[in-house]
C-alpha cells in the first residue's frame, strides 16, 4: 500500500532543483562501501530538477534516478530552511553510519543511511525496475486477466508466496494478505495451479475492495511523515500472531500457525482447507 510519505515527496519534490547534496560521515564504515551505498555520480543530480519522487526514488529531468532505501520509519524527513532538523537513529550502528541531505531553495530532505541495511545509488531511468509487476493500486493495471496471468506464470507456487513473497510481487504486507486469503477461504499454501476460477474472483475482488478502503482513507497504518507529524492506524486488518490459537471469527475453530519461506502463518484449518490438486 502507498504510503503516506510517498505522496508528501512527490508533491514537496515534485518541479524543484536539487541545489547540492551533502553527505555526512556519522560512523567510520568498518569493511568499505557495500555495492547499495554509491556516492559516485552526484553530479547525475546536483543541478537537476525533480520530475517525480515516492519512498524511494527521486526521478531528475536529464533522465536519472536516486534509489534509496532507509531502515526505519523515522529515518527521512523535510524541513524547510530555518527548521531544526530533529530526525535521529533509534540505534546507532556499529558499521558505517550516513546522513545524506538534498539541498533545495526552501529547504532539505534529509535520510539517515547505516552501512549494510540501507541503499543509496544514482543510475539511468533505463535501469529503473517497477517494485511490482502489477500495480495494484492502478485500477487500469490491476484488472482481473492481469491477476490471473501473475498467478499462472507461478503455477507451483503458494498463493502467499505468489501475491507477497516472490519477487515482482505486489506490495502487500503478509498478515494483510493472510487476512485476504481467510475471508476467501483459501489457504496460504494452496498451489496457484490449484485455485479454482472462484477462489481467485473472490481473492481478486477481496483485494481490491481493501486496496480501495485503504486509499479513500477507511483504512491506514500508523505512519510518521515526511514532517515528523504521527498519522494513527485506522481499521488496520491483519491475520496475524494475535489470531493463533484463537476462535476463527466465523466458525470457531482455533487459528493454526504454519511456516512458509522463513514466515509464520495463520490460517483456519476449516475455512482454508489445503488444496493438493484441482477439485
Amino acid at each position: 500500500m502507498q504510503s503516506i510519505k510517498s505522496e508528501q515527496l512527490n508533491q514537496e519534490l515534485s518541479g524543484k532543483i536539487i541545489k547540492d547534496i551533502i553527505i555526512e560521515l556519522d560512523v567510520m564504515p568498518s569493511g568499505g562501501f557495500p555495492d547499495v551505498l554509491k556516492f559516485s555520480d552526484l553530479d547525475k543530480i546536483i543541478g537537476q530538477k525533480v520530475i517525480n519522487a515516492d519512498n524511494n526514488n527521486i526521478f531528475v529531468e536529464n533522465g536519472y534516478f536516486v534509489n534509496f532505501c532507509y531502515q526505519y520509519d523515522r529515518c527521512i524527513g523535510y524541513f524547510k530552511n530555518g527548521e531544526e532538523i530533529n530526525i535521529v537513529r533509534k540505534n546507532m550502528p556499529k558499521g558505517g553510519a550516513f546522513s545524506v541531505k538534498f539541498i533545495f531553495e526552501d529547504g532539505c530532505l534529509v535520510l539517515l543511511l547505516n552501512q549494510w541495511s540501507c541503499v543509496f545509488r544514482i543510475l539511468p531511468a533505463s535501469n529503473y525496475k517497477k517494485p511490482c509487476e502489477i500495480d495494484i493500486l492502478d485500477e487500469n493495471d490491476f484488472i482481473i486477466d492481469n491477476f490471473k496471468n501473475w498467478l499462472n506464470s507461478h503455477p507451483k507456487t503458494s498463493v502467499l508466496e505468489a501475491c507477497v513473497l516472490k519477487e515482482g510481487a505486489f506490495n502487500l504486507m503478509t498478515g494483510i494478505m493472510l487476512y485476504i486469503l481467510w475471508q476467501s477461504g483459501v489457504h496460504p499454501k494452496s498451489k496457484a495451479q490449484f485455485l479454482s476460477e472462484k477462489e481467485i474472483n473472490l481473492i481478486y475482488n477481496n483485494l481490491n475492495k481493501m486496496v480501495l478502503e485503504y486509499k479513500n482513507g477507511e483504512r491506514r497504518f500508523g505512519e510518521t511523515d515526511l514532517y515528523g507529524k504521527y498519522h494513527e492506524a485506522i481499521n488496520v486488518v491483519t491475520f496475524a500472531a494475535d489470531k493463533f490459537a484463537k476462535p476463527c471469527p466465523v466458525c470457531g475453530t482455533d487459528v493454526d500457525i504454519s511456516t512458509a519461506r522463513g514466515t509464520h502463518i495463520y490460517f483456519c484449518p476449516s475455512c482454508q482447507p489445503l488444496k493438493m490438486k484441482n477439485i
